[in-house]
């Protein structure tokens, strides 16, 4: 896991190689003076097969840049061979410029086969079309649609998920397929907890298609292409 504040997630009191071992034992590696330098060696060339400067294994988080550091704190991930790292908004409170090459380095993790798949938890849509092939939409923590990115960005199904490619295309470029000319209903926006008390469909208090039956049950999510599913009502058969 690495999450959004890469600041946090180095301790600040030991160089980088020193941590990595830290996170070696909390996982039950056995860390003695016999392996200590072959596993520096280890990030050393896990750090230059990934384009970073090896120096870096020597530094100190606060030394580094906040660029630097979220692709350190990837670095590491990557050298474990997690098999499924969660990275949490990994270009926020970056620049245009440095967030480029957060993302060039994702990018690299792959191409040089330390992992083969990642999750990537963003609110930025145009982040994860660069960078991931399937995206899932979720609202007060319910899962709306699943789609390639690309199917859901021209072609979004659920209510929530139109409205929000439809938010971004004056400024990200977005454009759908279809025009959709959705209703925008303004309301104020309740917490997350009394988002889960609601019943019926989560986002019927804000949906411009609401019916009856998203006010009283909770859809389920059906499949309604081989790589595509949906949890709206508008799309039961019923």
């Amino acid at each position: 896991y690495v999450p959004q504040a890469a600041f946090d997630a180095i301790y600040p009191y030991k160089r980088i190689w020193q941590f990595y071992l830290d996170i070696l034992r909390e996982i039950g590696i056995s860390i003695n003076k016999e392996n200590e330098d072959q596993i520096k060696q280890h990030l050393i060339e896990c750090f230059k097969s990934l384009g970073l400067d090896p120096s870096l294994v020597n530094r100190y988080s606060f030394e580094l840049s906040g660029g630097m550091r979220q692709r350190a704190v990837i670095a590491l991930i990557a050298s474990l061979r997690a098999s499924l790292p969660l990275l949490d908004e990994p270009t926020s409170a970056l620049d245009v410029v440095t967030q480029k090459r957060v993302l060039e380095f994702i990018a690299n993790i792959f191409r040089e086969g330390y992992v083969k798949s990642v999750i990537v938890s963003s609110h930025d849509v145009a982040t994860l079309r660069q960078i991931v092939h399937r995206m899932l939409v979720m609202y007060a923590g319910k899962i709306m649609e699943t789609a390639k990115v690309e199917d859901i960005i021209s072609e979004p199904l659920h209510p929530y998920t139109q409205l929000l490619i439809k938010s971004l295309e004056a400024f990200e470029g977005f454009k759908s397929h279809k025009e959709y000319k959705p209703k925008v209903i303004y309301r104020e926006l309740a917490n997350i907890y009394t988002m889960l008390t609601i019943t019926g469909c989560r986002f019927h208090p804000r949906c411009p298609y609401a019916m009856d039956i998203c006010r009283k049950e909770e859809p389920s999510t059906i499949k309604v292409d081989r790589d595509r599913t949906v949890a709206c009502w508008m799309y039961m058969k019923r």
